[in-house]
C-alpha cells in the first residue's frame, strides 16, 4: 500500500492574496455606500400622522366651523380648538390659549368644506401636496 501525504488547505499566500482583495474593496464598498441617497420617510409620516389626529379631534367634536383663511374651529364639549398655520408649523389652540405644534415645515394649508365634512390639503416646503377627506357626523 501507497501512502500519499496530501495535505489539502490554505498556504500562507493564499491567506495573503484574500487579505489583500478584501481590503481593496472595503473602502470601494464604503464610497458605493456614502452615495447611495437614503430617502427618509419622515414628513410624509408625520402628515398622515396629522390627518390621524385631525380625524380623532372631529370625531369628538359637536360642531365644526370651517373658514375661509386656512383655519379650522372645532367645538368638542366646553372648548373651542382651532388648528390653523403659524409661521410653516400647524398649530392647535384651545379656546385660543396653548400653542401645540403638529406639523413643522408646512408651506400652506387649505380647508374645503363639503356636505358630508370637508377636505385638507397641506404642502409642504418641498412643494408636496397632501390630500385627505375627513367626514364630520355631528
Amino acid at each position: 500500500m501507497e501512502n500519499k501525504n496530501k495535505e489539502k488547505g490554505f498556504t500562507f499566500y493564499t491567506i495573503l492574496f484574500i487579505l489583500t482583495i478584501l481590503i481593496m474593496c472595503i473602502p470601494i464598498e464604503a464610497a458605493i455606500l456614502k452615495t447611495m441617497k437614503n430617502h427618509s420617510y419622515y414628513q410624509e409620516i408625520s402628515i398622515q400622522q396629522f390627518f390621524f389626529f385631525l380625524q380623532q379631534e372631529v370625531i369628538q367634536a359637536s360642531e365644526l366651523f370651517v373658514h375661509s383663511d386656512g383655519r379650522i374651529t372645532l367645538r368638542a364639549k366646553e372648548d373651542l380648538i382651532t388648528i390653523e398655520l403659524y409661521g410653516d408649523n400647524i398649530r392647535r389652540q384651545v379656546n385660543g390659549q396653548g400653542h401645540e405644534i403638529y406639523l413643522r415645515k408646512i408651506k400652506e394649508i387649505q380647508f374645503a368644506e363639503e356636505a358630508s365634512g370637508f377636505i385638507v390639503t397641506i404642502t409642504d416646503k418641498k412643494g408636496y401636496i397632501y390630500e385627505k377627506k375627513i367626514n364630520f357626523y355631528p
